[in-house]
């Protein structure tokens, strides 16, 4: 498989330094841990305050949200039930990393295959083990309808997907093959011999079938990682290229990427920002069509990595940006806009100081849910330290306007690899409800999107041969999808 930069796990210790906190005694997953919920109104010129490392055990089921000195904790809704969940795949790894919804209840979640047989079964000629992108249907009850898969002899991935205004599908991701679907164009000579691929966008009716697909990229290496479709039907996609030359032509080193296509797959306009030590991990639009992307920038001073959001005109111009981060690696995953029209961002945090503070034990990484103002500023930032690796890699908007985050955890002591999870925060970074999935091996969820009856949909991975999403192929990665009845409301 391909694999373009994403992360790189650091360390973080336990302080907690420049915020106001509210203390949370938070049993978040199901297990004790320590945290901080900062829950403060930062502003530009504000005074610094430090707040000595808490240490908060509990046995509760729930989180509790309280101020200091106060008589009781807020109230928490139950962890939803989960409707159904599914695994799909066969011999080799199968792995799906993003879902959208339709409103007659029909799910399509997108990812990959590398198996030959079962469920996802790619259908070209790979000799070297290479993967094919693949579209699958699952009815609102849990059963896959169909799978497609699109590719050619090279890899191919689907990493994005979403539902047009007139009820399409389009799907941006990459590929290294020369030929097949969307095949690399031969425009240049690629900077390190077998080492090219091209981003991907692709329009896919709802039965299937390939209506139009569109490449970009250049002598290095390009994908897309998010889609967002305009109530106009204008298409947006994000993502990386280490080319600067050809389709991304412009500052001669790549950079993080957003394009804009019309509803027929023309290229109106491509743009990267920054060098290509930067990401986009992904793109929402605004109802005024304020382009919002979100990922990470490895340009700021004496930081090895900082998340970073930029804000865009409709034309990609810069309105503003902001990094965020402290003493080691910070990263957002995935961005949505509130209903206040707020920005929300998710992702991890490896640092021990700065804006996103952690608390969990030394040498691991905290998942972190940040609300950012019109102006780039944080309102509230809230953090989620088990004493090992927790990172959000998804995010939606619930169907009472709270968000719900999702990706995975490794809780200290567990006898559990990851494990999935899922929550939800109320408009301020209150905790609603949380939810894991476990297993005797790693289940991880990758996307979210919310079903036409309010349900939560995830996808993702599992390895586990036991527990709530079992993989039907022994210990090879099998596909994953839940979906979840959410029966609670705003807080």
């Amino acid at each position: 498989m391909l694999v373009l930069r994403t992360d790189i796990p650091g360390s973080l210790t336990h302080i907690l330094q420049g915020h106001t906190p509210k203390l949370v005694e938070c049993p978040e997953f199901g297990v004790n841990y320590n945290t901080v919920d900062t829950l403060v109104r930062m502003k530009r010129t504000m005074v610094v305050l430090f707040v000595g490392t808490v240490l908060l055990m509990t046995s509760l089921t729930g989180c509790s949200v309280f101020s200091p000195g106060s008589a009781s904790p807020a109230f928490e809704m139950p962890p939803p039930d989960v409707q159904w969940a599914q695994a799909f795949g066969g011999s080799d790894v199968d792995e799906f990393d993003a879902v959208a919804t339709m409103a007659d209840g029909r799910i399509f979640a997108v990812g990959y295959t590398s198996s030959d047989d079962g469920d996802l079964a790619d259908t070209h000629d790979h000799s070297s083990g290479a993967s094919d992108a693949v579209l699958a249907c699952v009815t609102a009850e849990g059963a896959l309808r169909w799978a497609r898969t699109f590719g050619g002899t090279g890899d191919d991935r689907f990493k994005a997907v979403a539902v047009t205004p007139d009820g399409n599908l389009v799907v941006a991701g990459y590929t290294t093959s020369k030929d097949g679907d969307f095949p690399l164009k031969p425009r240049v000579v690629p900077s390190e011999p077998g080492n090219q691929s091209d981003a991907v966008v692709a329009e896919i009716s709802p039965g299937g079938g390939l209506r139009w697909a569109t490449t970009l990229g250049g002598s290095g290496q390009s994908s897309f990682s998010s889609i967002a479709v305009g109530a106009d039907g204008r298409i947006f996609v994000a993502g990386q290229t280490t080319s600067g030359d050809a389709d991304f032509a412009g500052n001669g080193q790549g950079g993080a990427v957003v394009s804009e296509l019309t509803q027929t797959g023309h290229v109106l306009w491509a743009r990267m920002y920054g060098s290509d030590n930067n990401v986009f991990n992904s793109v929402a639009l605004k109802d005024d069509g304020t382009i919002i992307a979100a990922g990470f920038t490895a340009e700021t001073f004496n930081h090895p990595k900082d998340a970073w959001v930029m804000t865009l005109s409709s034309s990609g111009d810069v309105l503003w940006e902001h990094a965020y981060g402290g003493n080691d690696a910070d990263m957002f995953t995935a961005v949505s806009v509130s209903r206040d029209d707020s920005i929300v961002a998710v992702g991890w945090t490896a640092a021990a100081n700065g804006d996103f503070p952690s608390m969990a034990h030394a040498k691991y990484v905290s998942a972190v849910v940040a609300d950012i103002s019109s102006d780039g500023s944080l309102s509230w930032i809230k953090v989620v330290s088990t004493g090992d690796d927790n990172r959000y890699l998804a995010v939606t908007a619930s169907s009472d306007g709270n968000i719900v985050a999702g990706g995975s955890m490794f809780p200290k002591g567990s006898k559990h690899p990851n494990e999935a999870v899922l929550a939800e925060y109320g408009e301020s970074g209150n905790l609603v409800w949380s939810k894991t999935m476990t297993g005797n091996d790693t289940i991880i969820f990758n996307g979210l999107a919310t079903a036409s009856d309010g349900g939560i949909v995830a996808v993702g991975s599992t390895m586990a041969t036991t527990g709530d999403i079992v993989s039907r192929h022994g210990s090879q990665t099998d596909a994953a999808i839940a979906k979840l009845n959410i029966t609670g409301g705003q807080l």
